[in-house]
């Protein structure tokens, strides 16, 4: 195995240099920068001049992490709440919020036609286990009582038009 010399240990231990670290195309940057302006003379009364630099970091890095407009989500969202210029990390939270918020319609959204999906797999199997088995349906559903009134019952009629159709619905 090979010794670590003490140079190698002292640039492995050196931070990065800030020139190395990422950056937003510079169309976002001045878009992230106009907002920023937007934000100071949203909240005036706070003096910004001594910290402004190192939100403007702290917010790159995070427009660069999240999305410039999840960024400017966030902070449309904090215009209304907040009595202070948001720091980064309650931008940061906003956006964790946010995310949650979508994530949880997402699944609201997804969670119907889910099941639907299971129920249709579960009826397209049960013959082939009732025949296998020998048991009933009603031995099924003892078995599987969630399934109990997930069953389709389809019904074939003719449209209007005369056009044959199939309507299904559950039991």
């Amino acid at each position: 195995m090979e010794r670590i010399n003490k140079a190698a240990l002292n640039s492995a231990l050196t931070g990065t240099d800030l020139r190395l670290r990422r950056r937003l195309p510079n169309a976002e940057l001045k878009a992230l920068g106009s907002l920023m302006e937007r934000m100071a003379r949203r909240w005036p009364a706070q003096e910004m001049q001594d910290s402004i630099s190192e939100y403007m970091a702290d917010y790159e890095q995070l427009a660069i992490r999240e999305g410039l407009q999840r960024v400017i989500e966030a902070v449309d969202a904090l215009r209304l709440s907040s009595k202070f210029f948001p720091r980064p990390d309650e931008v940061a939270d906003e956006i964790d919020r946010q995310r949650a918020k979508r994530q949880a319609a997402a699944e609201a959204r997804r969670a119907p036609r889910e099941r639907e999906q299971q129920n249709k797999e579960f009826w397209d199997w049960a013959p082939q286990w009732m025949q296998d088995t020998g048991n009933s349906e009603e031995e099924l559903l003892k078995r599987f009582p969630s399934k109990r009134g997930t069953k389709l019952k389809c019904a074939e009629g003719e449209a209007r038009d005369g056009a044959q159709v199939k309507v299904c619905h559950g039991s």
